[in-house]
């Protein structure tokens, strides 16, 4: 799969971080702090620690570091529109998110596309 050029990746990554942030805080549980700024997204739970969710320019992907499932990188699949992880294949960057921030608040996040 070609890799999408620099411009294309800062537009998609940051459109996909910024719709994660938002809808994130518009389901804030009382425990979780959003933090987005200089294209990092920080989830902080008060007990369960830190996802930390940014672009990594020179691969063109995301990088999720999650205090569940320690570290994931995610690569734009066009045909999808979605951030798949490139280890396993079968793992998205929304479902990924929306099931461990699930787990640790005994709430039910679902994200919607962007």
């Amino acid at each position: 799969m070609p890799q999408m050029d620099r411009s294309n990746f800062l537009l998609m990554s940051e459109a996909m971080l910024e719709s994660l942030a938002e809808q994130i805080e518009e389901s804030l549980d009382e425990d979780v702090t959003v933090d987005y700024q200089d294209s990092m997204l920080t989830i902080t739970h008060e007990t369960e620690g830190a996802f930390v969710i940014h672009p990594h320019m020179p691969t063109h992907q995301i990088w999720m570091a999650s205090p569940i499932s320690g570290s994931t990188h995610f690569a734009f699949v066009p045909q999808s529109g979605r951030w798949r992880s490139i280890r396993p294949p079968h793992v998205y960057l929304r479902d990924q998110l929306a099931e461990e921030l699930s787990r640790i608040t005994n709430k039910l996040f679902i994200f919607e596309a962007i």
